[in-house]
């Protein structure tokens, strides 16, 4: 594949999209961006495996695309931003995303987890801060710097609202990439973490003892109840029981000709429309405070223009980065 132009001169003229402790995303063009690793060499060695683990696992209709590496520097399609940020705007105006989203973005999460799993590859820092949504929105896994490849340790780990204190994130396995599955679940369908207003102390004791959030109403609620409860050998046994519920929300809409059971609590009100149309004061407080972030976090640059940058991906809502 051909090299941007914009790879071969420096990147500080390039905006940039987010960025993070270890790595920012600059802007190419409107279909590709790329990923510059910061100043210390574990940020380099992250996206190295994060490169090895995109080659492993190949093209997917629901993982970022991987197009290329120049120079230590990841290139990669551009997508629009985390499914999580869309949460944030719906919950904003009091709503919740449709049903026919979360069933179409659940079962697209877990086609990519449960490939990523036959690949022996485990993202570990598993929600809805690095999964983003494409031009179509779908659903696409995103970020894996990081993550575990072929049995390696780590070095970002899962939420405390993702993580079950008997299964540490730093020893990734099926179990605690579902229990996390269920909880991105969860945080999909309520646009809130689990038990989003505890410590994270009570969270452990919780988790600990079996006690989780409700979860029926919702749904998903069985699944996601399962997935928390280790009910599930792997993720594709998960996958079928949404692909089940899915087509039983379909028929249930061809049934009752297009309204469904659960339109009242599901349809996005016309306010969500208008709180996005005239969101562009807080659209610049929240890119403002994200380049202060990145330049408060470690961003180092120098007087002159060079090609390394520091930080990684501010956009990430969540404890660790977001891919494109």
């Amino acid at each position: 594949m051909e090299v941007h132009h914009l790879l071969k001169a420096p990147l500080c003229d390039l905006n940039i999209i987010s960025g993070g402790i270890s790595s920012l995303v600059l802007e190419l063009d409107d279909s590709a961006v790329v990923k510059v690793p910061g100043g210390f060499d574990r940020n380099k060695e992250e996206l190295v495996v994060e490169r090895t683990i995109y080659n492993r696992l190949g093209p997917h209709p629901y993982i970022t695309k991987y197009l290329y590496e120049y120079n230590g520097k990841t290139v990669l399609e551009r997508l629009q931003y985390p499914i999580r940020k869309r949460l944030w705007d719906l919950r904003d105006v009091g709503a919740r995303p449709p049903a026919k989203d979360v069933l179409r973005w659940a079962t697209q999460i877990s086609q990519a987890l449960h490939h990523a799993h036959s690949r022996h590859v485990f993202q570990v820092d598993i929600g809805p801060h690095n999964v983003l949504l494409d031009w179509s929105e779908n659903a696409k896994l995103s970020d894996f710097a990081g993550a575990s490849i072929d049995g390696s340790k780590p070095t970002v780990l899962p939420s405390p609202h993702s993580e079950h204190p008997d299964m540490p994130g730093q020893n990734p396995s099926i179990q605690t990439e579902m229990f996390a599955l269920g909880s991105m679940l969860y945080e999909i369908e309520t646009t809130r973490q689990p038990y989003h207003d505890k410590s994270d102390e009570d969270i452990e004791d919780l988790f600990r003892a079996g006690e989780f959030p409700d979860t029926s109403g919702l749904i998903l609620g069985a699944v996601i109840s399962k997935l928390w409860r280790m009910g599930y050998e792997d993720v594709g046994e998960a996958m079928e029981d949404m692909k089940r519920i899915q087509r039983k929300y379909v028929n249930t809409v061809e049934n009752r000709s297009g309204r469904f059971w659960w339109k009242e609590r599901y349809d996005i009100p016309l306010s969500y429309y208008y709180h996005m149309a005239n969101n562009r004061i807080a659209l610049l407080l929240f890119q403002s405070v994200s380049l202060f972030l990145v330049l408060f976090s470690s961003v180092i640059i120098e007087s002159r223009c060079w090609d390394g940058f520091i930080g990684r991906d501010v956009l990430s809502i969540g404890r660790t980065s977001t891919n494109t």
